[in-house]
């Protein structure tokens, strides 16, 4: 029904304007295999039953994500800690996402449980798309006066998003339930890019409110309909991963495995009679991960009998074991690629660290 597609550059200065366009064409001319990761992000929202958690809010959106995808979730709900925004920045900067779609609690100049100063700590050089139910987030004509956090990520930073679709007001969840005007919007926007195969965000933002039009006269969705606001370029499409074959290589390079003996990381000697490595002392584990083609290793985890220990994303991949340990384990390195590849290397190893 609709013919024109609004999106928003809030910009202030040549700057922003500068920040503005710069993400939207390096996004449109990227080949990079950040593209295959999606993370989907839920705070704990205190409401009653199964609308607590922002986790469960997602759920229905991940049947609507193609398998070509790698999808992450970073949830509240099944973590033993609540996250907080250094996790995010992390994420952010050295396990950038493609797209993130976040339920949780927000205001103007907060989102992703990141403040607006918070965002001056965003250094990731590939442009993300967000899409949030958070409260307020997008409020471009704040009645306090600060710029909203939609626009600090989208034009007031070279780092951030390259668009978000947000909230001017109040986004708007359910209790006991998760039948809530916002989720319908956020599902059908899913719905369009993936099974009407409608990739601009802009058509797509506008195909979530008309899906949702024979609901009009029902609580709270005329009221998103107007507040749920493209910041960003309507035209720029959502990319698909890259189908290349990728292939992984992996050998765990520190302690060997040919009977080294390692005294506080250093290896002394071997013994010609056994084939694992014994390590007396704190050391630092280190893997050789290769990719073909190459740049497509996502994340390499070290684990100690099966459990995980670390996650590394930048080379050199390593870890170190510091902590008490006395006997003979297994240690295992998984490496992970972009588009859902896994290669693991399992070795016995004698640790007695003090």
């Amino acid at each position: 029904m609709a013919e024109v597609y609004v999106g928003r550059a809030c910009v202030d200065s040549i700057e922003e304007v500068a920040n503005f366009v710069s993400k939207t064409l390096y996004y449109e001319n990227s080949h990079h295999p950040y593209i295959s990761k999606i993370l989907f992000v839920g705070e704990y929202l205190g409401f009653p039953g199964i609308s607590a958690y922002g986790g469960n809010y997602k759920d229905v959106i991940k049947p609507l994500i193609p398998e070509m995808y790698n999808l992450v979730c970073l949830y509240d709900r099944d973590l033993p800690y609540e996250w907080n925004k250094y996790d995010m920045i992390e994420l952010i900067n050295n396990a950038t996402p493609h797209i993130i779609n976040h339920d949780g609690h927000s205001y103007y100049g907060y989102n992703l449980k990141m403040h607006n100063s918070d965002v001056d700590y965003l250094t990731n050089t590939n442009p993300f798309f967000l899409y949030s139910h958070g409260c307020m987030a997008g409020g471009f004509d704040n009645p306090s006066g600060y710029d909203c956090i939609a626009e600090r990520l989208t034009v007031e930073t070279p780092f951030g998003a390259f668009a978000a679709i947000m909230n001017s007001r109040y986004g708007l969840g359910s209790e006991n339930n998760l039948d809530s005007p916002s989720l319908d919007l956020d599902e059908s926007f899913f719905k369009a890019l993936y099974q009407e195969n409608i990739r601009e965000i802009g058509r797509a933002n506008h195909y979530s409110k008309e899906d949702n039009i024979w609901q009009i006269n029902e609580n709270g969705i005329r009221w998103v309909f107007y507040e749920t606001n493209l910041f960003g370029d309507p035209e720029i499409s959502i990319k698909s991963p890259n189908q290349e074959p990728v292939e992984l290589s992996l050998t765990i390079t520190k302690p060997a495995d040919n009977g080294a003996v390692y005294f506080r990381g250093s290896s002394l000697f071997s013994l010609p009679f056994i084939n694992y490595p014994i390590v007396l002392g704190k050391i630092t584990v280190e893997a050789s991960v290769e990719s073909d083609p190459i740049g497509n290793v996502y994340s390499v985890e070290f684990l100690i009998n099966n459990q995980s220990q670390h996650v590394d994303t930048k080379k050199p991949f390593s870890w170190n074991i510091d902590t008490p340990v006395k006997g003979f384990y297994t240690l295992s390195v998984i490496a992970n690629g972009y588009y859902g590849e896994s290669v693991r290397e399992d070795m016995t190893v004698y640790l007695w660290i003090r």
